[in-house]
């Protein structure tokens, strides 16, 4: 194993690896700003429910109240709160 110093920072070779290792102390604030800045970016970013939306059939008319349709529907109005569609607004505001 050879160890060549470059300034604070220390190149090690194990095998023709070569890998670069920083001292463990130095890093601690670093690490804790890191998990600061990961907390306060993720408890933002926390999701909302879905909004509900009246849907109607496009190929028979009929109306129901759901969060996502597949196939040949269109919305016909909202969005809801609530899953009866009877609150009007987005959920979580």
């Amino acid at each position: 194993m050879a160890t060549i110093g470059l300034q604070e920072l220390e190149l090690q070779r194990f095998d023709g690896d070569v890998g670069l290792h920083l001292p463990a102390r130095r890093w601690a604030p670093a690490r804790i700003l890191a998990c600061v800045v990961a907390a306060s970016i993720a408890i933002p970013a926390a999701a909302a429910p879905a909004a509900w939306y009246k849907w109607r059939s496009k190929l028979n008319g009929t109306v129901v109240c759901a969060q996502v349709m597949q196939g040949e529907w269109e919305k016909a109005d909202g969005p809801f709160r609530d899953a009866r569609c009877e609150k009007r607004g987005v959920p979580g505001r």
